[in-house]
């Protein structure tokens, strides 16, 4: 009797011990489980309120306004003869486009300044090498190269024994009676006209050969330049 009841103490001890070690395996496994598992989402009103939290205080300072960038710059306007820079260079892309008529008119609207006949000059140059040996249109470009160089001379004189005028006193000339004189080239010649060039000089002595002598225009017309400023 003693004996069975030594047996039923001993099960009972070892189904005791048996259920103790499989609920401690359990409560490993979940824990386990539990430390793995991903974190549960948060919901909408819980994102915001971290973000608001984490977030840094707002400024005090008012917000400086950006500038306004998605409005396209306005285009620069084309560059055309009616807009150029000055009249200098509307002549050089009149020139440049063979307008020949229309640089001349120009130019002649920029009269008596040195400038204006200058430029007159550069566009009969542009127009001889156009016209070639032309037998009727080149001795006429040449003669107005000629008188043009002659008559800025006349206009604007730098020797020392004649007088500079100002533009304003230029002006009070009748330029279509200057334009009348008679302006010979065997007689002035060249040396004293700063608008011929050497290339120039070359076409005029194998066109009239060589002058006997070269007299300042103004001198030439010494005593008709005299009575223009007599009062």
């Amino acid at each position: 009797m003693l004996a069975l009841l030594s047996i039923l103490s001993a099960l009972a001890l070892l189904g005791l011990t048996v259920y103790a070690l499989h609920r401690h395996q359990t409560m490993e496994v979940e824990i386990t489980v539990n430390r793995s598992a991903p974190l549960p989402p948060l919901e909408p009103n819980a994102a915001v309120r971290l973000r608001r939290q984490d977030a840094p205080a707002p400024s005090r300072e008012p917000a400086r306004q950006k500038p306004d960038t998605a409005r396209p710059a306005a285009p620069a306007a084309p560059k055309s003869a009616s807009t150029a820079a000055s009249w200098q260079d509307e002549i050089a892309q009149l020139k440049a486009e063979s307008r020949f008529a229309e640089a001349y008119t120009l130019c002649r609207r920029y009269f008596p300044l040195w400038g204006a006949y200058n430029q007159y000059c550069m566009v009969l140059r542009t127009e001889l090498k156009a016209a070639g040996t032309d037998p009727v249109k080149y001795p006429q470009l040449l003669e107005s190269l000629y008188r043009t160089a002659v008559i800025a001379e006349l206009l604007h004189d730098k020797s020392t024994e004649s007088s500079k005028l100002t533009n304003a006193e230029l002006r009070k000339l009748d330029l279509d009676a200057v334009a009348e004189l008679p302006f010979p080239f065997t007689e002035i010649g060249y040396a004293h006209l700063r608008l011929i060039r050497k290339g120039d000089i070359k076409q005029l002595v194998d066109a009239w050969g060589r002058p006997q002598g070269h007299v300042p225009p103004r001198q030439f017309h010494a005593e008709w330049w005299q009575k223009q400023f007599t009062p």
